[in-house]
């Protein structure tokens, strides 16, 4: 067996910490227990954290949003090493936890980064990695308060590498206050790897997901590797978690056979396709809205006979359109033949058609948001670049389009500047509602229109100076 290098006994301990710290059920003892003999063992002194103060500001060693800041410029595993050591020992002697909140929360950003600089491939320990041999999946719809009532409110989701599944269904009880078992559900799938390389793939590869509202319940996920490593993730029970553009959710449906598995997106009732009808005085007007599709489709049809066919292609703007429609709209909805003719279609094959009748509020303001977002969408797509392109082309003497960064490896903004500009300049530009100026350097400059106009660019006030560096 190959002996450990002192990064690889380094890298295994910033792992082991970090998961323990990230695990909400990890109690005082298990962090506490050998830690300084371990720290010691692999190198690490108590130097009060001044070499990370020292290397950025005293603020770094205190407060976990400080050293968010600037934690991904630390490479020194030293430096950190002595940090963490550090930052554990003050705790000690000042008799605070290390799990409370703060500390926890700097305990494992520390860990995270050390795992990462101490890594062959840079990988963060958030990421899954391995063979996977066990999922075990909790989706609750019960959201931040427990849901009392007899019907389903969690499923819990058992899926072993050899193809056991077991799936056990949980109801709220009125007198306990407690789930009750609903039933247990135990059978053998023909193979794992469709849903086991999904789940490995996509964990695997994410940013840190989003922690949204919880108010439409929650899902929490266990991912074990055949090497015992247990690494959790958790969101809200509405997220479209995809892989190769295809949804994890319905994935595991699928090949689990089971339709009404409530997974990462709570498989809620929603409209996936709706058609909207209007008889005016000079054209009929139809759209149609199809989520599986992701398509829009418009059409006018004149008096005449003459049509005008548009079709777009847009899944998550189509998403976002379908779910501005209540299902309960329906009910103040009128059967009376109105100049607005709606069907739609569920995710569970239901159907309705009704008439629009805007006397309702509800309605009429669901109706003005709706056709807002529709309209920007048709404006934003009346026109390509080659419409667009001489406009800017004769103008392009006077001003072009400068992307440019607050901070190194930063986000990139749009501002207008005049030509003359070059990369790598430092500029003075507005920021915010209260267009305060800040220092930004331009990454790169362009003669193209973005893709929502010129108008909500802001400009360039002025090339810096060598005051503005003082």
């Amino acid at each position: 067996m190959r002996k450990l290098s002192q990064k690889d006994a380094i890298h295994n301990f910033a792992v082991k910490y970090f998961d323990l710290y990230r695990n909400p059920q990890t109690i005082n003892t298990l962090v506490s227990k050998d830690f300084e003999t371990i720290c010691s063992s692999l190198g690490f002194q108590i130097d009060g954290g001044q070499a990370l103060i020292n290397a950025y500001y005293p603020e770094t060693f205190d407060h976990c949003h400080y050293l968010k800041q600037i934690i991904d410029r630390i490479d020194d595993i030293q430096l950190l090493g002595n940090a963490i050591f550090s930052y554990y020992a003050r705790c000690r002697l000042q008799n605070f936890s290390t799990l409370s909140a703060e500390p926890r929360s700097w305990m494992e950003t520390a860990f995270e980064r050390l795992a990462v600089i101490t890594s062959c491939q840079l990988r963060s320990p958030y990421l899954f990695e391995g063979t996977l041999q066990t999922v075990k999946l909790v989706s609750n719809r019960t959201g931040m308060e427990l849901n009392i009532s007899a019907d389903e409110v969690e499923q819990r989701l058992t899926i072993q590498q050899d193809g056991q599944v077991q799936l056990e269904r949980y109801a709220g009880d009125n007198k306990s206050l407690q789930l009750q078992l609903l039933s247990s559900q135990n059978f053998q799938l023909t193979s794992t790897k469709v849903i086991f390389e999904a789940l490995s793939y996509y964990f695997g590869h994410i940013s840190i997901l989003p922690i949204v509202a919880f108010d439409e319940g929650s899902w929490q996920i266990q991912l074990i590797n055949t090497t015992g490593r247990v690494l959790q993730y958790q969101g809200s029970l509405c997220q479209k978690l995809k892989v190769h553009n295809q949804d994890l959710s319905e994935l595991i449906r699928q090949q689990l056979k089971i339709s009404d598995l409530y997974v990462f997106d709570g498989n809620f009732e929603r409209i996936d396709q709706l058609k909207i009808t209007y008889q005016g005085i000079t054209a009929t007007d139809y759209l149609e809205l199809n989520r599986q599709r992701g398509t829009l489709i418009y059409q006018q049809t004149l008096l005449n006979g003459q049509k005008m066919l548009q079709t777009y292609y847009l899944i998550t703007t189509i998403n976002d359109l379908l779910d501005i429609w209540d299902l309960d709209l329906q009910e103040a909805a009128s059967t009376s033949p109105q100049k607005w003719q709606v069907s739609w279609r569920t995710r569970q094959g239901n159907t309705a058609k009704f008439y629009l009748d805007f006397t309702q509020p509800d309605l009429l303001i669901m109706w003005q948001e709706f056709v807002q977002k529709l309209q920007k969408i048709l404006d934003n797509y009346q026109q390509g670049e080659l419409l667009k392109s001489p406009l800017l082309l004769s103008d392009s003497q006077q001003r072009v389009i400068c992307q440019v960064t607050f901070k190194k490896q930063g986000k990139f903004y749009n501002y207008l500047g005049k030509d003359g500009l070059q990369v790598g300049d430092w500029v003075i530009v507005p920021v915010g509602s209260d267009n305060h100026q800040l220092k930004a350097r331009i990454q790169k400059i362009s003669n193209e229109i973005p893709f929502l106009g010129l108008d909500h660019l802001k400009s360039i006030i002025r090339q810096c100076t060598p005051n503005d560096f003082e």
